[in-house]
């Protein structure tokens, strides 16, 4: 059942169940939970509303983004070979005009103003469906322990300004598909930030 079709059942119940005695209210509750898959307390408190209550607007900021937007900031997404949230998001006023340029999208100009300022949590949420169904990098065999990560320094994407030759990014690429069993390689991948310098080497696998 859909959210709008399980309000509607709810509001031609509601009046019955708030006039009915305790075993009735157990039966419709059973009937509604196993209609709806509703747990027991949320429909309780979705029929002992009153009419005014429940019928009220749903809380929070009205939702400024559909999914018609989705379609093409996965095709952008993909372009920018599927960069991080954090990372797209400064980017995508330029990697809009580039693909628009291009040929590549035909957005309205509502949708173009939409897409350009997507912040990066709501580029997380728009995306997780196509993530979860294109997941690029399998999940490794064992992870780091909490003292080993804290040895690290890391630094984030902007906090890189003003570094000197010597300062590196590096990271493990998977060449190995969506899973990990078998034979593989691993390319270790160091980039000099200041410089663009990049060296890799291949890692034996297994």
């Amino acid at each position: 059942m859909t959210r709008q079709s399980i309000l509607e059942y709810a509001a031609t119940l509601r009046p019955r169940y708030q006039l009915a005695g305790k075993r009735e209210k157990g039966a419709l509750l059973d009937a509604f939970c196993r209609l709806t898959g509703y747990h027991r307390k949320a429909a309780i408190r979705l029929l002992g509303r009153s009419p005014a209550r429940a019928a009220a607007a749903r809380r929070g900021r009205p939702r400024q983004y559909d999914r018609t937007v989705v379609p093409s900031l996965v095709a952008i997404w993909e372009a920018s070979d599927r960069l991080c949230s954090k990372r797209l998001a400064p980017f995508l006023p330029g990697l809009v005009d580039a693909l628009e340029r291009h040929g590549e999208l035909t957005l309205p100009a509502k949708m173009r103003a939409l897409l350009v300022q997507l912040s990066p949590a709501t580029i997380d949420r728009l995306l997780a469906p196509t993530r979860q169904r294109q997941r690029r990098q399998p999940i490794t065999q064992s992870a780091a322990s909490a003292a080993l990560k804290a040895l690290v320094p890391v630094r984030a994407f902007g906090e890189w300004t003003g570094v000197t030759p010597g300062s590196f990014q590096a990271d493990l690429v998977f060449h190995c598909g969506e899973q990990t069993a078998g034979f593989h390689l691993t390319t270790l991948v160091m980039i000099d930030v200041a410089s663009g310098w990049t060296e890799c080497r291949a890692v034996w696998g297994l």
